[in-house]
């Protein structure tokens, strides 16, 4: 979370403020699924905010298609874990793992998924 503000202020500085703390611009992951629009959001599914409605934020989805998702559904997504970016790609990801990572040192599976999430590459950071 901390290293996700972090990253909004050095990526997206001059954003106009939107509320909830999202700007103009900011890299957000959906966090609940929500059938009842013209066009369904998905957990997981990413995106950029647009500008804000009356009652959500408009986010423009890496698919393309625009669409309004409340604040309360919505997280920073300037850095992800493994975990959440799970089901994902992204054209370069930068992997970070920390020295107290000793559960995904020891989990084979995991390693897979964040080795495998970019698409044109990856760099691992070991700390």
């Amino acid at each position: 979370e901390r290293l996700n503000l972090f990253l909004q202020r050095v990526v997206n500085e001059h954003g106009t403020p939107v509320g909830d703390g999202f700007r103009i611009g900011d890299r957000v992951l959906v966090m609940r699924n929500d059938y009842r629009g013209p066009i369904p959001v998905y957990n997981g599914q990413t995106g950029k905010v647009i500008g804000a409605g009356e009652t959500a934020l408009r986010v423009q989805l890496d698919g393309g298609e625009a669409v309004e998702v409340s604040s309360r559904d919505l997280e920073p997504a300037y850095c992800l874990t493994v975990h959440k970016a799970q089901g994902s790609r992204y054209d370069t990801v930068v992997f970070v793992v920390p020295p107290v990572a000793k559960e995904f040192a020891e989990d084979i599976h995991m390693q897979y998924v964040g080795f495998t999430r970019g698409r044109r590459a990856t760099l691992c950071y070991a700390l």
